[in-house]
């Protein structure tokens, strides 16, 4: 990802030519990248759902485009964030699977990764996290506020986040009391004693401090506070993700709208008595919340200098797990498997980009796109291209500015000149660490029509080191074979994916 490095070039050179008259670049645009947690291709209206109701990212589709074929970066939670953060496609990346570290916490990401918040903040962003982080617990490498975010609230532990009224979120690294008493654990059963026709039986169930009340709020909270300035807010939610857990109010709009089965948590999770509304309602109510950014940042007249990107993790889960029934709701179509498969179902995912003025209304792409910051044609590399130009621009009015106004007899370098090259170098030397283990293009040139199968590569030359071997880029379509320097993490590439 290339956003930081152009940025801050064109930066340097514009605050140190001498005899600056041209206006500084644009300000690059927000961004607001919400992930759903293990929700189905075909879970929003705008992608073929016709039993719940999303009629805000249906509009946020209707001024945007649709990405039809994208894939999250594995088919479950931390090893698709960890490919989001870092860019790496799965065969790279650090985090395997959805590993605990004890007590609390999962894997880490380990010292050394750059993540996207970290090139976010370089390029001058305020960064922000509410939601389910995944990645490592406070205190070890994969700290949030390590990896580039000043400001997290939420989830650390996937699995804490599997309950919707806890005992505790996470206020940056300092843990706040929610008002829980006792808190709702995230698995139950009814018991034998219990009705599960009667809502009595499922009271225990229900809590009094929603999390996702308190996440949505302080990231709103953080888009006011930022209005002046480029922010990068990620909103990784933890909706619909399950347990079946949301304020019964919130379930009435689907109130006998589905012929419902009280489900008892046989299956995991916790009981509830309409499971089939209660999925919807937590469906509709990110719905609700992605409507309400969008609403805030018209309010603050943000909307047409933000890009919004909003997908999922990976596909829909099973059912009947905990309860869900996401057959019943078609919930991956015509998709083969469903989370935790490397079929379509686990994998691809719905996917919308919206910038005003840029994308165009209405559209739709059919081009292979995913979380690995390889794949040219991503959400987040389309903005990086986009903001390269008008970066790109404004600097070759400067600069022609610049050279009008310099003595013709001069032969030394100016120091707008010197650091301009020293910046240049930094920037390059970061952007070559950064990109280190991606795929080199062969010398020849090779049309995409011809079948991967009857492409012949260059072969390692004798003196080549004999760790040589190849290996399948995921994140480069066509696909090609280029040589890979050894690494610690080879030795992890048959680990298990979830």
């Amino acid at each position: 990802m290339r956003i930081p490095g152009a940025f801050l070039a064109v930066t340097a050179l514009l605050c140190l030519c001498p005899g600056q008259t041209e206006p500084s670049p644009p300000r690059p645009p927000n961004v607001v990248f919400v992930l759903a947690d293990d929700l189905g291709y075909r879970e929003l209206g705008c992608f073929g759902q016709a039993k719940i109701k999303t009629p805000h990212l249906d509009e946020l589709a209707q001024n945007g485009m649709r990405l039809l074929r994208h894939y999250s970066g594995s088919p479950v939670c931390a090893p698709s964030r960890c490919v989001l953060m870092t860019g790496k496609h799965p065969g790279h990346a650090a985090v395997r699977d959805n590993k605990e570290a004890q007590p609390e916490g999962q894997w880490p990401l380990p010292a050394g990764e750059a993540t996207l918040a970290d090139m976010m903040t370089a390029a001058g962003y305020r960064s922000g996290a509410f939601g389910k982080w995944g990645l490592g617990m406070f205190g070890t490498t994969g700290d949030p506020l390590q990896r580039g975010f000043q400001r997290f609230f939420g989830f650390n532990c996937q699995r804490h986040a599997h309950g919707y009224w806890p005992a505790f979120l996470y206020d940056d690294a300092n843990r706040i009391a929610l008002a829980n008493e006792p808190p709702v654990p995230s698995a139950g059963k009814l018991g034998e004693q219990d009705d599960p026709r009667q809502p009595s039986s499922y009271a225990r169930f229900f809590g009094t401090d929603y999390a996702p009340d308190r996440i949505h709020a302080q990231a709103l909270a953080f888009v006011r506070e930022q209005k002046d300035r480029p922010f990068f807010l990620y909103y990784p939610s933890t909706l619909p993700h399950l347990a079946l857990q949301i304020p019964e109010a919130e379930t009435k709009a689907y109130a006998g709208a589905f012929e419902e089965t009280p489900y008892t948590g046989a299956n995991g999770y916790t009981p509830h008595r309409t499971p089939r509304a209660a999925y919807a309602s937590m469906v509709s109510r990110l719905d609700r919340e992605v409507g309400e950014i969008t609403a805030l940042l018209a309010e603050l007249h943000l909307a047409d200098d933000t890009i919004v990107v909003f997908t999922s993790d990976n596909g829909a889960t099973h059912s009947p797990v905990g309860g869900s029934d996401v057959d019943f709701f078609a919930a991956c179509g015509e998709l083969r498997g469903r989370k935790g498969s490397m079929y379509e179902g686990g994998i691809r995912v719905p996917a919308i980009v919206c910038w005003p003025g840029h994308v165009p209304k209405g559209s739709e792409s059919s081009r292979i796109t995913g979380f690995e910051a390889g794949c040219r044609r991503s959400p987040s590399c389309v903005a990086r291209r986009r903001l390269q130009a008008a970066t790109a621009s404004a600097s070759r009015k400067s600069c022609a500015a610049s050279r009008s106004q310099r003595a013709p007899s001069s032969t030394a370098s100016s120091p707008a000149t010197t650091a301009g090259r020293r910046c240049g170098s930094a920037i390059t030397s970061s952007c070559a660490r950064t990109c280190s283990r991606a795929p080199s293009r062969p010398s020849s040139t090779i049309s995409p029509r011809i079948p991967a199968r009857r492409r012949t590569w260059p072969q390692p030359s004798p003196s080549a080191s004999s760790n040589w071997k190849p290996c399948w880029h995921a994140s480069t379509w066509p696909r090609r074979r280029s040589r890979c320097a050894p690494s610690t993490r080879d030795s992890q590439a048959g680990a298990p994916m979830g």
